[in-house]
């Protein structure tokens, strides 16, 4: 691909590799598996500091989109996945020429409307938000609103599935309004929202660092232990096996037990770690929080995720 580096964009000079980046792979210019300039290349090419391509490519690694190889090269992640739409794309391209057309027949430039575009555009966002994150809590919603929002650069809004019913009702879910939510909420959601016409789009999660250093330490072979409620239930075999998947190195066991029988889990010491559902953690009593085997999934968006979903999401930088 080639890259443009304006020295005049109130743009950082890295910012504008990684957008160039993502648009390229989102528009189907650049694909998963294909190789791009190494640092020392582009930075000649560009007429830029090293340190600002290395920047650019390592914030682009760490949201799984890039691979630094060494020896090798920078890679695009072979294994992202995005969903191919020529239309779209097309569509995009025309509404671009048509928008400069106008800006010439005004007299304006149509670089510094655009400016002026993104101005607008965040400003009605900011009163009507155009993605609405759901999930089984409404702090856990906003909080993980914020975290989607931070990587999407747009205003999205968290509610509970609770309040969503609620907007349900109230008839308050405009359309165009996209539904976000996680896979493990996404058949929750589904039908929910039966009858709605809106988009629903699930993002993967992960473990975040911290729990899964937590289960690490535990000794080969361990039997860990997860604790659901009813409303777990549909989801509980994706949960186990996500688990099972993420350390299967290490040999664990795996297991669900309902939270009726936390106490009984709990007293017995037969496992050597105890996770309980972020549905029902704040609803457990404190000196069982507080017990040494006892802790609760810290989860945290897969960016890979993110990143393959950004044109259902109606993004496309």
């Amino acid at each position: 691909m080639n890259f443009i580096f304006q020295r005049n964009s109130p743009l950082l000079a890295h910012t504008q590799i990684k957008e160039q980046i993502k648009v390229a792979l989102l528009l189907g210019n650049l694909r998963p598996g294909e190789m791009l300039p190494s640092i020392r290349d582009l930075e000649k090419e560009l007429g830029i500091s090293r340190n600002i391509v290395r920047k650019a490519y390592m914030e682009l690694e760490e949201l799984g989109i890039l691979k630094m190889i060494q020896g090798k090269g920078v890679m695009v992640n072979k294994n992202l996945k995005y969903k191919e739409d020529r239309e779209f794309r097309e569509r995009c391209e025309k509404l671009v020429v048509t928008t400069n057309k106008n800006c010439q027949s005004m007299g304006l430039i149509f670089s510094s409307f655009a400016k002026f575009l993104y101005q607008k555009a965040i400003e009605m966002e900011q009163e009507h938000a155009p993605l609405l994150y759901v999930d089984m809590s409404s702090n856990l919603a906003k909080e993980r609103a914020n975290q989607i929002s931070q990587v999407l650069h747009v205003a999205v809004r968290g509610v509970s599935t609770e309040e969503l019913k609620e907007l349900k009702k109230q008839n308050k879910l405009k359309s165009g309004v996209k539904i976000v939510c996680n896979y493990y909420r996404f058949d929750e959601v589904s039908k929910l929202l039966r009858g709605q016409k809106l988009d629903i789009i699930p993002l993967r999660m992960r473990l975040g660092e911290g729990t899964k250093q937590e289960i690490n330490q535990l000794p080969e072979g361990s039997k860990v232990v997860f604790i659901f409620d009813e409303q777990d239930q549909s989801t509980l075999g994706l949960i186990l096996e996500d688990y099972r998947k993420a350390f299967e190195d290490h040999h664990l066991e795996f297991v669900s037990r309902s939270v009726k029988d936390l106490q009984r889990v709990v007293k017995s010491n037969s496992f050597a770690k105890v996770l309980v559902s972020n549905r029902i953690w704040n609803g457990i009593p404190n000196d069982i929080q507080q017990a040494s085997t006892i802790t609760h999934p810290i989860m945290e968006f897969d960016p890979s995720s993110i990143e393959e979903s950004k044109m259902q999401l109606g993004i496309i930088a």
